[in-house]
């Protein structure tokens, strides 16, 4: 399977989503030999990773998300081939692979008077469509999850939720131990 991390977040010091995407990109590589990855970063993104055969890097050649997600991002899984894409909130407008949408929360929805940012606005919007069209929502919580389910019923039977926790300096998984994740095989 051919599985696109979108990783722009990456190198900007944005807290627990960057720690997550990190974490990705930095495990599931090893605990997935069989498949490939290609990690879509930051332009100025260096990676720290050990090189891996079964992983490719692409600079993404504009910082703007929202024509990454509904330009860049959709153009470059079908150019390489992606089987899954999988985006933190905001998922392209379409895609030919199946998607996977990774959402740590909905505050911006949820409490809106606490996220009046413009960024929080465009969340407000894009976040709908997003967790509709996504094959697979995975979120932090169960509490996260019964949240998406209640305010979007139609897409309760795709939520899935994992846990945040892996840190991979003090936790090393043997990749021949390794299982393949529930949520992933069910696409």
């Amino acid at each position: 399977m051919r599985i696109g991390l979108d990783a722009h977040i990456l190198g900007k010091g944005k807290g627990g989503v960057e720690r997550v995407i990190h974490q990705m990109v930095a495990l599931l590589p090893q605990l997935l030999p069989e498949d490939e990855f290609v990690v879509f970063t930051h332009r100025k993104f260096e990676s720290p990773f050990p090189r891996r055969g079964n992983v490719q890097y692409h600079k993404l050649p504009v910082s703007d998300p929202i024509i990454q997600r509904s330009v860049v991002l959709p153009w470059l899984a079908r150019r390489a081939r992606l089987d899954v894409l999988h985006v933190q909130r905001a998922a392209p407008p379409r895609t030919r692979c199946k998607l996977i949408v990774h959402t740590h929360d909905l505050l911006p929805l949820t409490a809106p008077g606490d996220h009046r940012g413009w960024r929080d606005q465009v969340v407000r919007r894009l976040t709908p469509g997003s967790l509709r069209r996504a094959d697979l929502v995975l979120t932090v919580s169960q509490t996260v999850a019964k949240e998406i389910s209640e305010l979007f019923p139609e897409v309760a039977g795709k939520v899935a939720a994992v846990l945040n926790g892996i840190d991979g300096e003090k936790f090393r998984v043997n990749s021949g131990d390794a299982v393949r994740p529930p949520a992933l095989s069910a696409l």
